[in-house]
């Protein structure tokens, strides 16, 4: 970046154009304010948790596409831990961030990522930032949901977790929490929705897509439709990936302890 850089990173500075040229600084090549009003209609990708690792990778992504014409809205971003976040980085840069690459041969490639069209506190105890998040999860165009949390923020095994999860989804603090619990909430408005149901069965992959969620999505409709008294089967789908250890075929659909647990027939 060359010297004497006398612009802010904020939306009334991109119009300084030839300031942002003479630093060395590439602009976004889309227009901001059409994708914000794009998103705000309706967000096709929710991401949590809006540290370093968002900024640099998941967002200049959505940047690519953005500037390729391959999609019209942005991301809608929810952090969970460092609410400071919110307030200090995007908020006072209209959510902009400047992103400098650091080039095998010695050169920086610096731009402004301008994909983020929102950014929200996703925490109970930031009414109108958790109201707005939970709006765009219940969206039906929503087509992707990432994270960039770490193991700390998605494990279920810790016991604050645990207590987390018996607060209940309006009082929840955690992120597994509360997006699992707008999950189940999107699973039982969909079968709700279908009337009343007498017989379903529920087909799930086997344990080699576990990490897919598929387990907790089936667990949710199983407990639904059997307090609504519909007789329930659910059949694991194998063989339609690598062989499955005998351990894993019981575990996608069983959710132990307090979590609340339902064990069915599988085969070993």
């Amino acid at each position: 970046m060359k010297q004497g850089f006398k612009v802010k990173l904020c939306l009334k500075d991109l119009d300084n154009k030839q300031a942002w040229r003479n630093a060395g600084v590439t602009l976004p090549a889309f227009d901001i304010a059409t994708m914000r009003r794009a998103t705000r209609k309706g967000c096709t990708w929710m991401h949590f948790g809006a540290g370093n690792i968002f900024r640099g990778f998941p967002a200049a992504r959505m940047q690519d596409l953005l500037e390729k014409g391959l999609v019209k809205t942005g991301i809608v971003v929810g952090e969970g831990f460092d609410f400071q976040i919110i307030d200090d980085i995007y908020k006072k840069c209209d959510n902009l961030c400047l992103l400098a690459t650091l080039k095998s041969d010695a050169t920086v490639d610096t731009r402004v990522i301008a994909s983020v069209a929102e950014a929200y506190k996703c925490s109970p105890a930031y009414p109108e930032d958790y109201e707005a998040l939970k709006a765009f999860f219940r969206n039906p165009v929503l087509q992707m949901v990432s994270f960039t949390i770490t193991e700390k923020g998605y494990s279920t095994v810790p016991p604050y977790v645990q207590e987390d999860i018996l607060r209940g989804p309006e009082n929840c603090s955690t992120i597994i929490c509360m997006t699992n619990n707008e999950i189940k909430q999107q699973v039982e408005s969909f079968l709700a929705a279908r009337g009343n149901l007498k017989k379903v069965l529920l087909v799930g992959p086997d344990f080699t897509r576990f990490f897919s969620n598929a387990g907790y999505i089936c667990n949710c409709a199983y407990h639904y439709l059997v307090a609504k008294g519909c007789e329930v089967q659910v059949l694991e789908a194998l063989g339609t990936h690598e062989p499955c250890v005998s351990a894993g075929c019981r575990t996608p659909f069983v959710r132990e302890g307090r979590v609340g647990t339902f064990l069915l027939p599988f085969r070993t």
